[in-house]
């Protein structure tokens, strides 16, 4: 065996029925499959890696729920659209409000970028 044999990791396959597939990923607790398959099989020599699992969400039909309407909410322009309103002087604010009104623009806007690329989506 050659030095670069003995570094590399060779893969390993295994057959599972969907049931024994949602048995394993239960028990993982989103840890990897890999390493939760080699802690079981040679213990736990190894302090766990911290990751954050594959799915850190619990309720998935919620979430594409809130996306959607999200995707396809027009609050943020409606938002934007008061804010340029208020700044060409059309809509008379003190300047408390229109500091509040700006800033919850920018605070939708963030909302829905950082939610989106959490998930790995392109903002519409």
């Amino acid at each position: 065996m050659s030095d670069s044999d003995k570094n590399q990791n060779s893969p390993f396959c295994m057959r599972l029925s969907p049931q024994e597939w949602a048995l394993l990923r239960k028990h993982a607790a989103g840890m990897h499959l890999s390493e939760y398959a080699r802690r079981r099989i040679f213990g736990g020599s190894k302090p766990p890696r911290r990751t954050r699992g594959k799915a850190p969400v619990k309720d998935h039909a919620e979430l594409g729920q809130l996306l959607s309407a999200l995707g396809r909410s027009r609050m943020p322009n409606n938002l934007n659209q008061l804010a340029k309103a208020v700044n060409v002087g059309e809509l008379m604010l003190s300047p408390e409000q229109t500091a509040a009104l700006l800033e919850a623009c920018a605070d939708i806007r963030e909302m829905r970028r950082s939610l989106m690329q959490a998930l790995g989506q392109r903002e519409p």
